[in-house]
């Protein structure tokens, strides 16, 4: 039984996956540095800031109350929030280049 799609391409699902991990590292770095306020303010660390509340979402927003209530599923729901991002985006690529 096959669960993943016929031209699912895992090179780019893993580069996706990387780029969007480095990104969520380097968004919540700058969340945090402004949640303490040591951020410089600067125009890179509040746009970085800013992107932490979009790459949060799906599961840190939809489960927050199971979150709180169990702060180990911190971590491993932004794992899943980058594995979501990374298959969306890889599907979208094979539906985009599925078209040419």
């Amino acid at each position: 039984m096959k669960i993943l799609p016929k031209n699912f391409n895992p090179l780019a699902f893993i580069t996706i996956s990387l780029i969007i991990a480095l990104l969520m590292f380097a968004s919540f770095i700058a969340a945090f540095a402004e949640d303490e306020g040591t951020s410089g303010g600067g125009l890179l660390s509040t746009i970085l800031a800013a992107t932490f509340q979009i790459l949060r979402f799906p599961f840190h927003t939809l489960f927050w109350g199971v979150i709180t209530e169990y702060m180990a599923l911190y971590f491993p729901a932004l794992l899943l929030n980058i594995i979501f991002y990374s298959f969306a985006i890889e599907r979208l690529i094979a539906f985009i280049s599925k078209g040419r």
